[in-house]
């Protein structure tokens, strides 16, 4: 497939056979007739760009790091613009996208022949597949962290944060989850106080494993000898490790809490270090 480069070399170039406004704008018409339509269903608002006068729609999929682009307009010089960009974008890496300079534009000169509202309909199209491209890419830089699973019975104390430590100081690597075999339904009031103490505001939900049946981790952790015991063999994938925190709420000492915090800010990183060094756990 051709580079963006190469592509803005090749507008370029067919543009410049273009001797005025009008033949560019006839060129533009007959690259939006030469572009399907879109389906009804895809007209939807979210395909919706905001900002231009016309309607134009543009469904964006992303897929291994790549944009795929449709897209339609009730205006056919609209239209028209769009399959530019569509013929610029489709089916390249979303950090090509974002790294592009659309000063090519300028070259074939749509700027000077756009009226002024068209002009902010064609900064509003670059502006969606921008967005689109940014999202793109952190899905993938998503799917590239290592998930871990923290286990507790009741999911109101030792995993919650287990779970917000280490989303809070680990999440170039790390998307940490919890759930409990058992849940309360609530986060302990001092277990969130224990970690705005050290500077995270966690709003956690107390979840049940039920809710990530189908879902893979790397890693999951048992922190309570129960929740070990009771693990579900459907989340035993990944690799598993147990460490046996003592519960806090047993005695609501806000001291108990503030320990099972630092011993797991201390511990827990080390087996995830170990983790990604592929050690034995």
């Amino acid at each position: 497939m051709r580079t963006i480069q190469e592509i803005q070399k090749q507008l370029i170039d067919d543009f410049s056979l273009l001797e005025n406004g009008n033949e560019k704008f006839d060129y533009l018409i007959d690259l939006g007739q030469s572009m399907p339509e879109l389906d009804t269903k895809q007209k939807s608002e979210a395909n919706l760009v905001k900002g231009c006068q016309s309607s134009v729609w543009f469904s964006i999929r992303c897929k291994e790091d790549k944009l795929f682009i449709e897209a339609d307009s009730d205006s056919l010089i609209v239209k028209g613009i769009a399959a530019v960009l569509v013929q610029l974008f489709s089916g390249q890496k979303a950090n090509e996208i974002l790294a592009t300079d659309i000063g090519f534009i300028e070259q074939i000169g749509l700027w000077r022949q756009l009226s002024s509202q068209r002009g902010n309909g064609l900064t509003a199209m670059l502006t969606h597949i921008r967005a689109s491209a940014e999202a793109c890419s952190e899905q993938k830089s998503a799917s590239k962290l290592n998930k871990v699973l923290f286990l507790c019975t009741g999911n109101s104390c030792r995993s919650q944060m287990a779970e917000a430590i280490i989303n809070a100081s680990h999440s170039d690597k790390w998307q940490a989850f919890s759930a409990g075999t058992h849940p309360a339904g609530y986060v302990h009031p001092k277990a969130i106080a224990a970690l705005q103490e050290i500077g995270i505001v966690h709003q956690g939900l107390s979840k049940s494993t039920n809710e990530f049946l189908g879902t893979e981790f790397d890693l999951v952790v048992t922190v309570c000898d129960s929740a070990n015991e009771e693990c579900p063999l459907w989340l035993g994938k990944g690799k598993r490790a147990h460490y046996s925190f003592p519960d806090p709420a047993l005695t609501d000492d806000m001291q108990a809490f503030r320990n099972v915090r630092d011993a797991i800010a201390l511990e827990i990183p080390t087996l995830l270090k170990a983790f990604e060094e592929k050690e034995t756990l």
